[in-house]
């Protein structure tokens, strides 16, 4: 990928982290995933996590859940934000941004395609396709 798409996805997480930041829906048990490895220093640790140990997480009892179809690679790590409104709806959400310009969100619990957007530098403004109010 070149620098430039690099900069334009870039660009759109940073958009949709603004607004999840601004909208203030996050939910208080859990911890959103809104950079790489966690925090600023990357060191991928959750100082909050009180659940997973080193003893209960294991082969047999821990792995993926689920894909979610987008086009193109990912190659920058989906982030998590649990407790987004939309609407009157609440949702534990994933967002995704692929080599292709484009950025997805689902919902973790129900694994439906929440929105789709794509930025196109040929074109001036932010395309964007909202599947669910």
């Amino acid at each position: 990928m070149k620098q430039e798409d690099w900069f334009y996805v870039r660009n759109l997480v940073g958009r949709w982290l603004c607004w999840l930041v601004l909208s203030g829906s996050f939910a208080l048990a859990q911890v959103a995933v809104a950079t790489y490895r966690n925090d600023n220093y990357r060191s991928g640790a959750n100082p909050q996590e009180t659940i997973l140990t080193l003893n209960n997480v294991s082969v047999q009892q821990f792995g993926r859940l689920a894909t979610f179809p987008v086009l193109g690679q990912v190659y920058a790590q989906p982030l998590y934000v649990p407790g987004v409104r939309i609407g009157t709806a609440s949702h534990n959400m994933v967002v995704i941004a692929t080599e292709h310009d484009q950025v997805y969100a689902f919902d973790t619990t129900t694994y439906q395609q929440l929105w789709h957007g794509s930025e196109d530098p040929r074109q001036s403004g932010f395309q964007h396709r909202r599947l669910l109010h």
